[in-house]
């Protein structure tokens, strides 16, 4: 390009005729907006000096590193002005720890480093207060970059640096805009080919190839979003974000219970997160060196949609310490820090969304700052005794034409036949096969769940899970063949009538499918809006699915949120 920047090149929006050397002086433009007022910085990998000279010009105090006695010769003979040092930044030596830093930039640097954690403890460690680290690099999306590219993944960069006490102020895809990168590379390698034959001779063909292949992979994985290019401004924090460890909950619950004047046991949260069968515990927890100062957890489900099955999270049990609430604003909050650090480590190219039960005021934050798409309202359904309209002769007849009634309290075979069999009549729904069920109500160490079995000639057609509450017959949750809707309301009617001590049936139930809801409406239950106003929200993580799929596919019932 006639100069000496090493680096993509940056074509804003609405300038894409620029060359390449216009687009990489573009670059460095755009991440000169994020340096404070002339101050005193460290360059990671400084590369010919370019960058470093261009700071140094516009009054900056410039220490420059590369481990090269090459690359430092040029910089200080074309680039004179900052103090060019030869070290690895991670080298043993104490030239740089007797120094501190208000911005510590790593450009297109940080894919030379294989472990990150050592990496941002010592840039946080060099940080003046108030100080910034600016990241601009390559990002993998996918692992299978992996044998062929030292670029790290996007989350396990973001997710190490909140683990070292690094915050994001400000984050910028800018993949888009730096794949032409790719193209002006391929011509210039195509412009100079034979030049480069006739200063080399035939012996560099070979690698000539590879490089020019090497370029146009690169620039297919661009294309399809395997690769893109991402900068960071970081801050540093007191406060350590990092991953569940063993014993964790014995803190997590104690301050739940006190914040939220709960008496939730270590039993129900081992059931829920370390015992679940589809994996965990998945939480992310800020600390305050011992003290834990906010928290976020979710729990893995089985979701199937249109017959097949994934894992989606059902987020629960969220709470930041008031003393920490005024740490951060807006989205460098502080549960908004761990949040981004649970999507990093557990859901970004991993699920496609997750969902959770929210009031007005958490749904205000989750808009606002956790990414929290709302839904659908949460509607319930009762159904009161005195509607009840059985004779003597509906039980007689409903056995004469092969239903049976079966209570139990243990899930068996039949829920997995069934499900199999019922599945396709629901778009999108979380498996309520065997291992589900038995998890989530036979092994609930809170409540006693009791199944209602629908035969018909002795084969299970469907079922409800029931819970007595108060005066109340909870709905937990349910199943039908689409054939026999009619039939599952008929019993649910019954077993309300032969518990004289209950006087109304009460249950969640979505728009989905629109056959059940039309059933249940039919048989005389009445829609209130959840009294807590709760809404069915998601966040989502591929484009597979959208806020429109769920509102007309979902298929929910209480037993879908934690809070039964």
């Amino acid at each position: 390009t006639g100069d000496d920047a090493l680096h993509y090149g940056y074509w804003p929006d609405g300038k894409a005729d620029l060359s390449l050397a216009q687009a990489q002086h573009e670059h460095s433009k755009m991440l000169l907006d994020y340096f404070p007022p002339p101050c005193k910085v460290l360059d990671v990998g400084c590369g010919l000096g370019l960058m470093s000279g261009e700071l140094y010009k516009k009054g900056y105090q410039v220490t420059a590193i590369a481990p090269s006695d090459s690359l430092i010769a040029y910089a200080e003979e074309k680039h004179p002005g900052p103090a060019y040092i030869n070290c690895g930044f991670l080298d043993d030596s104490d030239i740089l720890q007797k120094q501190g830093y208000d911005v510590i930039l790593f450009q297109e640097s940080l894919q030379y480093f294989p472990e990150l954690p050592p990496v941002f403890q010592k840039a946080k460690d060099l940080l003046r207060e108030n100080g910034r680290i600016i990241l601009c690099d390559e990002v993998s999306y996918n692992e299978c970059t992996h044998p062929r590219s030292a670029v790290h993944l996007a989350t396990d960069i973001e997710r190490k640096f909140l683990e070292q006490g690094l915050y994001v102020q400000h984050h910028q895809l800018i993949g888009k805009q730096v794949t032409p990168t790719c193209e002006e590379v391929l011509k210039g390698f195509e412009n100079c080919k034979q030049d480069m034959l006739k200063a080399f001779g035939q012996s560099v063909a070979g690698q000539i190839e590879h490089t020019i292949n090497e370029w146009h992979n690169l620039q297919d994985w661009y294309r399809k979003q395997v690769l893109g290019y991402e900068v960071w401004v970081l801050r540093p924090s007191n406060l350590l974000i990092k991953a569940y460890q063993a014993d964790d909950e014995k803190i997590i619950v104690a301050e739940f219970n006190r914040i939220f004047s709960q008496n939730r046991t270590l039993n129900h949260w081992r059931w829920k997160y370390s015992h679940n069968p589809y994996g965990g515990p998945f939480t992310s927890i800020a600390w305050d060196n011992e003290q834990l100062a906010s928290h976020y957890s979710a729990y893995p489900l089985p979701l199937t949609v249109d017959g097949q099955q994934n894992l989606t999270f059902h987020v629960g049990d969220t709470f930041t310490l008031p003393k920490y609430r005024g740490v951060g604003r807006g989205k460098t909050n502080l549960l908004s820090r761990v949040v981004r650090h649970f999507h990093k480590s557990w859901c970004i190219g991993k699920i496609d969304f997750f969902y959770g039960f929210n009031t007005g005021k958490i749904q205000k934050l989750g808009k606002g700052f956790l990414s929290y798409v709302p839904i659908m309202p949460v509607y319930e359904y009762t159904f009161s005794s005195t509607q009840l309209k059985l004779n003597k002769f509906s039980k007689l007849k409903r056995i004469m034409k092969g239903y049976r009634i079966e209570l139990t309290e243990q899930c068996g075979n039949w829920a997995d036949s069934l499900f199999e069999d019922a599945k396709n009549d629901y778009p999108m729904l979380i498996s309520r096969d065997k291992q589900y069920l038995h998890w989530r109500y036979d092994q609930h160490p809170d409540f006693n769940y009791a199944y209602v079995l629908l035969k018909h000639w002795d084969k299970v057609v469907g079922w409800w899970v029931i819970r007595e509450h108060e005066n109340k017959l909870l709905l937990v949750d349910a199943l039908f063949l689409k054939q026999y809707k009619k039939q599952a309301l008929q019993i649910i009617q019954e077993v309300l009538s032969a518990k004289p001590n209950l006087i109304e049936l009460c249950g969640w139930f979505a728009d989905n499918p629109h056959w059940w809801l039309e059933e249940i409406l039919d048989a005389g239950f009445e829609q209130h809006r959840q009294s807590q106003k709760l809404d069915m929200c998601a966040t989502f993580f591929s484009t597979r699915y959208q806020k429109d799929d769920l509102v007309n596919q979902f298929y929910y019932t209480m037993g879908d949120s934690d809070l039964f």
